[in-house]
C-alpha cells in the first residue's frame, strides 16, 4: 500500500468516526423571504448543553446567468430554538417554495469572527 493510499484511508476512517468539526453557513434569507435567525457561521456539537437548533429544507428555484428557471435545488435552513419555532418559520416561506418537515434537534455554538 503506498504512502497516498494509507492517507487516504486514514482520512476516510476520521471522517467517518466523526472526528472533525462540522463548520456550517447559514444561506442567505433572500430566496426564502424570511430571516432564519442563526448565526452566519456556527459549529455543529454533539454537547447537549450547547443552543439547540431545528433545520428544515427547502427546494429554492435555480436560475442561470440569463435569469432562466432550470429546476430547484435542496437547501437546508437552520432555526434556533425549539421545533415549534422552526415549524413557525416554515410556515412564513413564501408559498412558491417547497419545504420539508423540521428536522433535529442539533446544538451548535458560533464561529469566533477571526473564523469567518
Amino acid at each position: 500500500m503506498t504512502r497516498q493510499s494509507r492517507l487516504g484511508l486514514l482520512l476516510f476512517t476520521l471522517i467517518l468516526t466523526g472526528c472533525y468539526e462540522a463548520v456550517w453557513f447559514t444561506p442567505q434569507p433572500e430566496p426564502l423571504g424570511v430571516d432564519t435567525g442563526m448565526p452566519y457561521g456556527f459549529v455543529v456539537t454533539k454537547n447537549s448543553a450547547d443552543p439547540e437548533f431545528w433545520a428544515f429544507e427547502a427546494r429554492v428555484q435555480m436560475r442561470s446567468q440569463a435569469n432562466i428557471t432550470y429546476g430547484r435545488a435542496p437547501q437546508d435552513y437552520p432555526v434556533p430554538g425549539s421545533q415549534e419555532h422552526c415549524e413557525a418559520i416554515r410556515a412564513r416561506v413564501l408559498a412558491s417554495i417547497p419545504t420539508e418537515p423540521c428536522r433535529g434537534p442539533f446544538h451548535y455554538h458560533p464561529l469566533p469572527p477571526s473564523r469567518l
